[in-house]
């Protein structure tokens, strides 16, 4: 039974990710995505949210799984994904919050033993 939390936290991790990838996904746009916003877009350097696995690489090994601070950054950076980082900030950045709980996995000694979302 010692073994069902640590798999929780397997899925919980895993979905964290999931939902990340499915808002930049929906809400960050590319120069392919707005019609008429082609040229400036492009100018400005908007690309594509990466996919997932790349997002996890991101997160993981570039910012060391500080969502809330330097992915969070970055993502505002991006041109066409104000959007995303828009609605991930509402509610006093809520959106980070719930994702960034299931991150500390990478870390597995700094796993606690019970798990919530704030």
């Amino acid at each position: 039974m010692d073994v069902l939390p640590l798999l929780t936290l397997y899925d919980l991790h895993g979905l964290g990710y999931v939902l990340l990838d499915l808002v930049l996904a929906s809400l960050c746009s590319s120069p392919n995505d707005v019609p008429g916003a082609k040229d400036e877009l492009a100018a400005a350097g908007a690309r594509s949210p990466p996919e997932l696995q790349s997002l996890k690489r991101l997160v993981e090994d570039v910012f060391q799984d500080d969502v809330e601070g330097g992915f969070r950054d970055y993502c505002l950076e991006e041109p066409g994904w104000g959007p995303a980082v828009e609605f991930l900030d509402e509610n006093d950045r809520g959106g980070w919050c719930a994702p960034t709980h299931a991150w500390p996995l990478t870390r597995l000694g700094s796993v606690p033993h019970a798990f919530c979302f704030c």
